[in-house]
């Protein structure tokens, strides 16, 4: 990748030894014009590749698809691998031949260091690099196509804690149920949502306050950066706001929460099929193209989404779910806080 922003600046800046070196040099705009739109032709050349990419290699199976296929392989087998050495052993064996086309060893590198966005390395590096990576993320992440999960949450030693809906406590929420409310997403916000909650765990101002420019498909990363939250009308009393409760956007609550988090399962797909004109301004819109209100999402869209599917459930139930999943398959403490940006995983 060109490093276009030094680029730019060696053209904008005097050299070594000129009288004036430090200093920025007088351009004219024709010439600024002319350097901005350069960079933004590589840049749409570079992510027109990326897309490319990702939109499927129709001579080989991808990554995520071949460890699907070993994950059932596994459960076939009764012989999970317990260390990462095993792990890495193991799939080492399983994943490359599914991957093997008519180009050999170049085009499985190549594919690796795509999925993870790096374009350096040695093949053995990056291969641990990718197979690490995909151990921790594909063993949970791809439940919900897949159907590898158990049927309820209830079934599993580690989803002890308790699920709690708006209206009945203690209720273990059953898997079934969750698939209803997917299923019953229709429009693209509801489905962004939909995946965005179950899927990635995020919290709702989180995903309200998500704009395109946070959805990285080079690095296929989604990088939460600002939060949407309503003030509530006791805290308005006495001025404009007073009977109108207004929407803020900010940074997450906490440090930990301005995160980084892998876009996998149907999300991609969805995002990729949406016009490259059309992706400006924020994910999810409301019908005057501006900022969703989380209010108005959990009082009119949710309700409807489990309306349809003859479900109960509070939206914060999706994060809950999230972490119910991955606790169940064994991933580990750290990996999941980092990703739901929360200390402890039992408290959300």
């Amino acid at each position: 990748m060109p490093n276009l922003r030094s680029k730019y600046r060696r053209t904008l800046s005097y050299p070594k030894g000129h009288p004036k070196y430090g200093r920025r040099k007088d351009v004219s705009a024709p010439t600024k014009e002319k350097l901005h739109s350069r960079i933004n032709a590589i840049k749409k050349q570079m992510s027109e590749e990326v897309e490319h990419n990702l939109r499927g290699r129709p001579e080989f199976l991808t990554v995520g698809d071949a460890v699907e296929r070993y994950i059932d392989w596994c459960k076939e087998q009764g012989n999970a691998p317990k260390t990462l050495e095993e792990k890495i052993s193991q799939l080492h064996g399983f994943v490359l031949p599914l991957l093997s086309d008519k180009n050999g060893e170049s085009a499985r590198e190549s594919h690796f260091r795509d999925v993870l966005g790096k374009r350096t390395g040695n093949k053995r590096r990056v291969l641990r690099k990718v197979l690490n990576h995909f151990l921790k993320v594909a063993e949970y992440h791809y439940w919900l196509p897949t159907g590898l999960m158990p049927k309820s949450l209830g079934e599993t030693s580690a989803a002890n804690h308790s699920l709690q809906s708006p209206t009945e406590l203690n209720v273990q929420i059953s898997m079934k149920a969750v698939k209803q409310v997917i299923d019953s997403a229709e429009t693209f916000n509801e489905k962004v949502f939909v995946y965005l909650g179950f899927e990635h765990g995020l919290r709702i101002g989180e995903i309200c306050g998500l704009r395109w420019e946070d959805v990285n498909f080079d690095s296929m990363v989604l990088e939460i950066r600002q939060s949407v939250t309503v003030v509530p009308t006791k805290y308005l009393s006495g001025t404009i706001y007073e009977n109108d409760p207004y929407m803020k956007i900010k940074t997450p609550k906490t440090q930990g929460s301005i995160r980084d988090v892998p876009m996998v399962g149907r999300l991609p797909k969805l995002l990729l099929d949406v016009p490259r004109s059309d992706r400006t301004g924020m994910l999810i819109k409301n019908r005057n193209g501006g900022v969703m209100s989380p209010n108005t999402w959990r009082g009119n869209h949710w309700k409807h989404i489990c309306s349809r599917a003859g479900v109960k459930m509070n939206p914060h139930m999706m994060r809950k779910v999230y972490v119910s999943v991955a606790q169940s398959v064994g991933v580990d403490e750290a990996t999941l806080t980092e990703w739901i940006g929360h200390k402890n995983s039992n408290l959300i």
